[in-house]
């Protein structure tokens, strides 16, 4: 009888034993060290100012993701890409190990129209111009074209060389658009008058300042920053503007500045400047009167609405300060402007 218990606790417990669980084994991933992200940029041709060469010089990683700036990708080690057209792109690079890990770099490249394209406008009589450009990049072919109504364009030439006519006195807007071998365009737009191109010196080597803003500051939607930003359909607005509200722009070196665009608001013509003057100063503190307009009517119909309209007045001294100073409005005590441009004719 004790032969058979004792035998009874020996099967029990192999059973016990047998049924106990296992321990669960953990694997912990291998401690990888961090990816470093890093590469260089070289143009490809000399003649093919959109085209580059990325080479990744990256450490630690095994999986690679380049993002262009223009909607392009890749996930090869080492891509070329070909830009399509003139701008600033951010070059990014991101680099992963085997743990997910991962580490990024940037770096823009400035692709500048006016740096790869001269357009050149040579006087040819009384109201005449020869249209050409100077480059030094390879051009699979040209097309010229005149703004013809608000941004609207009619090509006039698809040769090296376009011979337009201006009437004398007047401006005029002309577009440059050249074609690379392998598709990317640059385009330089110019304004013209009959003695040559105009140049636009709003955006160039100055500070800009205004004496009241919108009321909602300089960067809000109807702020001053939308006055010079080259979209004729933003405007700025001052509600309860004060006569003699001013804005200016400072040089660093003195210009010669002899004409100026102001475009019109979309709405509410009574907001137009009527009464305004030009004024110029060497240091900020004497001022002269170069232009004064009085009684301006910019009219109330739709088409003036948003319509650009060229000013010009006699100066051939250079000055650091040039200020556009608003007198009155056409009726009411608010204020609007699409667009102002600061310009240099030629002489």
């Amino acid at each position: 009888m004790k032969l058979v218990r004792y035998n009874f606790y020996i099967l029990l417990l192999f059973t016990l034993l047998g049924c106990s669980k296992e321990k669960e084994v953990v694997v912990d991933k291998p401690q990888l060290p961090n990816p470093v992200s890093a590469f260089s940029i070289k143009q490809v041709a000399k003649d093919d100012p959109f085209t580059f060469e990325f080479t990744n010089q990256s450490k630690d990683y095994t999986e690679t993701r380049w993002s262009f700036g223009d909607d392009s990708t890749s996930s090869k080690t080492s891509p070329q890409h070909t830009f399509l057209g003139t701008g600033d792109f951010t070059v990014r690079l991101k680099v992963l190990n085997e743990n997910g890990d991962w580490a990024q770099r940037e770096e823009v490249i400035k692709i500048d129209a006016e740096k790869l394209i001269r357009f050149n406008a040579t006087k040819n009589g009384t109201g005449k111009l020869i249209l050409s450009y100077a480059s030094d990049i390879a051009v699979k072919g040209v097309i010229w074209s005149k703004m013809t109504d608000k941004d609207k364009y009619e090509q006039v030439s698809d040769k090296e060389k376009a011979d337009i006519s201006i009437e004398v006195g007047k401006f005029e807007t002309y577009q440059l658009n050249v074609k690379t071998p392998k598709g990317s365009q640059i385009v330089v737009t110019k304004m013209l008058t009959d003695l040559g191109i105009i140049k636009d010196w709003t955006n160039i080597d100055n500070t800009f300042r205004i004496s009241q803003d919108n009321s909602s500051g300089p960067d809000a939607g109807e702020g001053s920053k939308k006055l010079i930003d080259g979209d004729n359909k933003t405007k700025l607005f001052i509600g309860g503007y004060q006569p003699g509200m001013y804005w200016q722009f400072v040089f660093y070196q003195p210009q010669t500045i002899n004409g100026y665009t102001i475009t019109t608001g979309n709405d509410s013509p009574e907001r137009d400047p009527k009464d305004w003057e030009i004024q110029a100063s060497e240091n900020g503190d004497t001022w002269v009167t170069l232009g004064t307009v009085t009684g301006y009517s910019f009219g109330n119909t739709p088409a003036d609405r948003n319509k650009s309209v060229n000013f010009t007045f006699t100066n051939s001294k250079p000055y650091t300060h040039y200020r556009y100073v608003v007198k009155s409005v056409s009726s009411g005590s608010n204020f609007q402007m699409s667009e102002f441009r600061l310009l240099e004719l030629p002489q």
